[in-house]
């Protein structure tokens, strides 16, 4: 809505007077009668539209300063020079943070969706906060420009409430601006919601705590810590503790405090922290208190006790916890703290039967090791004797529950029985209990280890044996395996034990002149059973052969400037010798009992090589094998 009034240039505008929320209209003064009328300039004020933005409800939490936006939307276009005044009202049970003497302002223009920085004509300057408060009073110099239509402005100032003003709360603000030619005016409120489950603040923390035992149909002192990181004065707090699922705090509940220096060392009675005004609700769930105390050291810790009761026949379950909120204030500022400090609900150890845990059924279904200790094991009540006897009453021996309420007992052999036992507590008494085991036997045995086995001699059968001569064959298998040695017909030649770190060897006393094909198994007739096999081992020729280089290396050629070893056969024990073509003598090599030869060139150098190896030269029956143009790598 625009209205537009005219009046004499001398005239004074009076005072805007406005309803919350309404748009005024101000009364014209009355012109100087000394002016002729021909002679007037007149003066146009409008009274323009203003009106609240909807920013939301924003949520307050407790005790944490919160920013809290407010915004106006002008509904004409208008001069610059705009100046003027905006006032917040915080409502009852908060208050504006102090240190806000200016709140920047943002904008956002018609036809745009988002917020942007605003020229500092319409930030707020020279605030003023009241005594108790519960207003801030802004001045705005308004000089920022043309005001186009539509132009949206917010501010944001902190707010900061009490536990008495949880639920829907309504921010109040006072807008007032006059320009040349028109004026602004608007009293509205924008909504809050002041809750009490907001994030924690500050730098006092939780401290994570062990679990506490609750005993069914009893009363436990459970603790929660809290860490106090800086000194602080005027420390005060407000606590709210929710019990476990299904315990209670008594009636009679009180708030026991200690504290200590850092975060480790013995607790020291804090009496001037003990909570006061007490008070417990919910069928017993929820606890509150508060307390003001002195100054407090940086790196303080702070423990809290209090009684839970624990009904007989409370279920356990899983995630447990005592709950509380630590929520205070000091000259330092506010903090939050929000935690839990596990429980575990146990039976009355007192009245504790006994039990068996060790063996449990997977372990009855497992059995013992054979001939070897057992270790019993369970719990019971605290003190009590344990007496444990075989199936046919026959005392087997006695143990004593420790004063945590378990207890042991070791059998030194346990032979190979299929064991039935009684385990009684207070044998004899009232209240005596037991508990009956059966059926635990030994243990299936585990079956042998799949091991291959392998002959390591002879590593080549073509290099045969000597004739007539004994021959050792070696190799390894699974440890402790029976090796038997047969023939490929079937027959049993012979069979050798395996070593402990799984190694055999077996010898023929006289190889004849047979081609051999032999195998050797290990495990014979068993699941794990495995062999290997040596075939064409037949005697030693006497012929001399080179293995190495083989044919592909030959046509490879050799690495030029290296070593390079040359490896063959001939008959055992005989000599090699090493000549080029030419007949030079470059060395010799011992064939050893095995039939075989090496011999290294310590550098090949560049030649082609054409080698003689000669076995017993200028002996009767001596021979040779030749390597022919071997050349370096291209």
């Amino acid at each position: 809505m625009i209205t537009t009034f005219r009046r004499a240039a001398t005239a004074t505008l009076a005072a805007l007077t406005l309803a919350a929320g309404a748009l005024a209209v101000p009364a014209a003064a009355p012109a100087s009668a000394a002016e002729p009328a021909a002679a007037d300039p007149t003066l146009s004020i409008t009274i323009a539209e203003l009106t609240r933005i909807d920013l939301g409800r924003p949520r307050v939490p407790v005790q944490q300063p919160t920013p809290v936006e407010v915004g106006v939307r002008f509904g004409h276009a208008g001069g610059g020079d705009a100046a003027g005044a905006l006032t917040f009202t915080a409502p009852a049970g908060t208050t504006f943070a102090p240190g806000q003497a200016r709140l920047p302002a943002q904008q956002r223009l018609e036809g745009r969706a988002g917020w942007e920085p605003v020229p500092t004509g319409w930030d707020l300057v020279e605030g003023a906060r009241s005594a108790d408060g519960r207003s801030y009073a802004y001045r705005f110099p308004g000089d920022a420009g043309a005001i186009p239509v539509g132009l949206a402005l917010k501010w944001a100032p902190v707010l900061v409430a009490e536990g008495s003003a949880l639920g829907d709360r309504e921010i109040g603000f006072s807008f007032r601006s006059t320009g040349v030619s028109y004026a602004y005016a608007l009293d509205a409120a924008a909504p809050i919601k002041v809750v009490d489950d907001g994030p924690d603040f500050g730098t006092v923390t939780p401290v994570t705590v062990a679990s506490t035992d609750l005993v069914r149909g009893r009363s436990t002192d459970v603790s929660f810590v809290v860490a106090n990181s800086e000194p602080r004065t005027g420390y005060e707090v407000s606590v709210r503790l929710t019990a476990p699922a299904g315990t209670t705090f008594p009636v009679d509940a009180t708030v026991e405090t200690t504290w200590r220096p850092g975060s480790s060392g013995d607790w020291r009675p804090a009496p001037q922290m003990s909570l006061q005004a007490v008070a417990i609700s919910d069928a017993g769930r929820t606890l509150v208190g508060t307390r003001a105390s002195g100054p407090h050291g940086g790196g303080e810790q702070y423990r809290y006790t209090v009684p839970v009761a624990t009904p007989a026949d409370a279920a356990d379950g899983a995630d447990l916890a005592l709950g509380y909120r630590y929520r205070g204030t000091s000259g330092q500022g506010a903090f939050q703290a929000t935690g839990t400090a596990p429980v575990r609900i146990v039976d009355d150890a007192s009245s504790a039967p006994i039990t068996l845990t060790t063996p449990d059924a997977a372990g009855i279904a497992a059995g013992y090791e054979l001939g070897r200790p057992f270790t019993f094991r369970g719990t019971g009540r605290p003190g009590a004797p344990v007496t444990i006897e075989n199936s046919k009453g026959l005392r087997l021996g006695t143990a004593e529950v420790g004063p945590g309420g378990s207890w042991d007992w070791t059998r030194t052999l346990m032979g190979s029985y299929v064991w039935s036992m009684v385990f009684y507590q207070d044998l004899g008494e009232p209240r005596q209990s037991e508990w009956r085991l059966t059926g635990f036997g030994p243990a299936a045995p585990a079956p042998a280890p799949v091991v291959p086995v392998v002959v390591t001699q002879p590593a080549d059968p073509r290099v045969g044996y000597v004739v007539g001569a004994p021959y050792t064959f070696t190799g390894t298998s699974r440890p402790r395996a029976t090796v038997e040695v047969r023939n490929f017909r079937g027959l049993r030649l012979g069979s050798v034990q395996a070593t402990a770190v799984g190694t055999w060897s077996w010898t023929r006393t006289n190889m004849g002149t047979t081609v051999w094909a032999l195998r050797f198994v290990a495990d014979a007739g068993l699941p794990a059973e495995q062999s290997a096999e040596v075939r064409d081992f037949g005697p030693q020729t006497g012929t001399v052969t080179v293995t190495n280089p083989t044919q592909a290396e030959l046509l490879q050629g050799y690495v030029p400037a290296q070593p390079y070893t040359f490896r063959g056969t001939a008959t055992p024990l005989s000599t090699i010798t090493v000549r080029n073509r030419n007949g030079l003598r470059l060395g010799e090599a011992e064939v050893t009992s095995a039939g075989t030869w090496s011999w290294t060139r310590t550098n090949m150098g560049y030649t082609v090589w054409y080698l003689t190896f000669i076995r017993d030269e200028g002996r009767p029956g001596s021979e040779s094998a030749t390597v022919d143009a071997f050349a370096p790598r291209t």
